[in-house]
């Protein structure tokens, strides 16, 4: 599957510096794997496991923020509306194919923030993919610069 294919199926656009690294061709295979070679199944997996891990969190441990707005009485209910919260949230890109980080699809610049996803575990890793790339993870504090501000992924930091 092509770039082109991969934003149509998952509907949405890579941010510049991402697509920049593609056409590069520049792969850290620790930290960046190149999507257009892993596998259909592992792809749609890669794009669905926040959402499935979101949903788990909801069903089993309760989860439910405050930025949601009142927690509906029943389970259906509470996944009915965090249905319609995700689907605006911006597309989470996977970056490795094996492993749980993610870049921001939105906004559509450079220099979204690094994320790690594990269910409801999302912690900032990076500022950007420059500091992923070429710097140690989990620096984020020595970074110095704030992080920026993603609409719903950053509710969780």
């Amino acid at each position: 599957m092509n770039l082109q294919q991969i934003e149509n199926l998952y509907q949405f656009k890579f941010p510049p510096d991402l697509l920049e690294l593609y056409k590069s061709g520049s792969f850290d295979s620790e930290k960046l794997s190149d999507l257009t070679k892993v596998s259909d199944e592992k792809l749609r997996y890669l794009f669905e496991a926040p959402y499935k891990g979101l949903l788990l969190d909801i069903e089993l441990n309760d989860l439910w923020l405050d930025v949601w707005g009142k927690k509906p009485g029943s389970l259906n209910e509470r996944l009915s509306v965090f249905n319609v919260i995700y689907k605006n949230a911006p597309v989470l890109i996977p970056l490795m194919s094996e492993g749980h980080k993610y870049i921001s699809s939105l906004p559509m610049q450079s220099d979204n923030p690094i994320y790690s996803v594990m269910q409801s575990d999302i912690i900032c890793v990076s500022l950007n993919l420059r500091f992923y790339i070429g710097g140690p993870e989990n620096k984020i504090l020595d970074q110095d610069l704030s992080i920026p501000k993603i609409p719903f992924w950053n509710e969780f930091l």
